[in-house]
């Protein structure tokens, strides 16, 4: 085990048990008691827990944002919640990125607590509660805004102008379709007009999606598969789409349990 996914593993522990000591992570985690405390020194200064005598506690904001999302009543299917966290991970501090509408990036902001000076660009509204206690800086695209399956959004020709003076390392984007011949494709026009504004600052453009919208086409075409950088989708992705990704040098990603 890499000590990332070691690191990450700890963390699902805090997460789940609150309280933890030394011991009992040196079992989990299959490593020493300095390796442990090594990794608990860096998790208390990105603010996830706090250190007390023989273990650790998890951090105080870091429980309100767990306690929001329920009470939101969210709820992710498996296949969602390891996308996000695969996105999470090839998130670097110090990024400036961009959460578009959708389950998927919506709750991508709720596990961005560990980041370290992230500035986020948004018109997903729903994630402006998550990213308010932690993140650096939280910009909201002004516009129109619609509830787009359960998700307030903005939209609208006046968000150009704004997004057009705008740089962001990753742009991720939650889609309604993924096609060979049809490229991506989205339900609605407006946040597909988004979606092609974004792009255009966006050093990095990632899609995110679960297997089940690939070969599905909607009414309106964002760009061909090869304009986009990072596809992140589940490990059920039928086996043609593998094979057309790595024959046209696509970068996939298929979100496991990390």
């Amino acid at each position: 085990m890499f000590a990332a996914q070691r690191i990450s593993l700890l963390k699902k522990i805090v997460l789940e048990k609150k309280n933890v000591d030394v011991a009992a992570l040196c079992s989990a985690l299959e490593v020493s008691d300095v390796t442990v405390r090594k990794y608990l020194d860096q998790l208390e200064r990105e603010g996830f827990l706090m250190k007390v005598h023989g273990g650790a506690i998890l951090a105080q904001n870091v429980n309100q944002i767990e306690e929001t999302a329920d009470r939101e009543g969210r709820e992710y299917t498996y296949e969602e919640e390891r996308i996000a966290d695969t996105a999470v991970s090839i998130i670097e501090n110090g990024e400036n990125i961009f959460l578009g509408s959708g389950k998927i990036c919506t709750l991508i902001a709720s596990k961005l607590y560990d980041k370290r000076n992230i500035s986020v660009l948004t018109n997903n509204l729903d994630v402006v509660k998550f990213l308010e206690p932690y993140i650096k800086s939280v910009t909201v695209f002004g516009g129109k805004a619609m509830n787009y399956n359960g998700n307030m959004c903005t939209y609208g020709v006046d968000m150009m102008a704004q997004i057009s003076r705008i740089y962001v390392t990753k742009a991720f984007f939650c889609v309604d379709g993924i096609d060979i011949d049809a490229g991506i494709t989205m339900n609605n026009n407006e946040l597909s007009l988004v979606m092609e504004w974004v792009s255009n600052i966006a050093a990095q453009k990632v899609i995110l999606s679960p297997s089940c919208n690939f070969s599905r086409k909607e009414l309106y075409r964002v760009n061909e598969l090869e304009y986009f950088d990072i596809y992140i989708t589940d490990m059920k992705i039928d086996g043609a789409y593998k094979t057309y990704f790595y024959g046209n040098d696509l970068k996939l990603i298929e979100a496991i349990d990390i």
